[in-house]
């Protein structure tokens, strides 16, 4: 019961109380009163805990930290500037995370960041790998196609860090889930999101839009 509540129910009460000492309200109608009350605040409460339950309720994510699958190559610039690096493989042969990042200053003659179709949003950790916080993946099309967040991100109450079993008693069961190289990856089609974890815990997590429902 909330502080604002508890005060009226008990300035209720002892109005009540005083009313049917001095006579004014006997018992029959102190009970009504006091059971319209009960019922109308039980009611209340139903209805908040239903819209704060509404409101918290995990949806289909289109987007992160403003970034929104399907922009352009031009919208993602003049939405987070350009990135620190990008790198060179495409995402869909599986080996774009394990590709060194190109420095914008290294890119080649005749070439510029709108040939490359990951871009990282990090910083320099020295090993000729981006520290990275996000990776953005365009399609062939150069359009957003997945957005990877590795550090600092809040989606859907989930973050860096979060339990295994605390994301399947936000989120429930995935719809697909399997383990590669000790890293489990739990697909969420119907909320564009895929979280991966190692050592039971989130590692990082991927909004995608998915091209068909994935299935256990």
């Amino acid at each position: 019961m909330s502080l604002g509540i508890a005060i009226f129910m008990s300035t209720l009460t002892i109005s009540l109380v005083l009313l049917y000492h001095w006579g004014h309200l006997s018992l029959v109608r102190l009970l009504k009163v006091i059971g319209f009350v009960v019922i109308l605040l039980s009611t209340a409460g139903v209805a908040l805990m239903g819209y704060r339950y509404y409101e918290n309720r995990p949806s289909m994510q289109k987007g992160y930290d403003g970034l929104m699958l399907g922009m352009s190559m031009d919208e993602v610039i003049y939405t987070k500037s350009l990135p620190n690096t990008v790198r060179d493989t495409p995402p869909d042969d599986g080996n774009a995370h394990f590709t060194p990042d190109i420095k914008i200053g290294d890119i080649g003659s005749g070439k510029w960041i709108t040939n490359y179709l990951t871009w990282v949003y990090g910083s320099d950790s020295g090993t000729g790998y981006s520290k990275e916080y996000i990776v953005i993946y365009f399609n062939n099309d150069k359009k957003v196609s997945e957005i990877r967040c590795v550090d600092g991100c809040v989606i859907l109450g989930i973050t860096i860090g979060t339990s295994e079993e605390s994301v399947t008693g936000r989120l429930g069961e995935p719809s697909h889930e399997e383990i590669n190289g000790g890293t489990k990856i739990m697909d969420y089609p119907n909320l564009n999101l895929s979280i991966g974890l190692t050592e039971k815990k989130v590692g990082f997590m991927l909004v995608k839009k998915y091209m068909f429902n994935q299935k256990s």
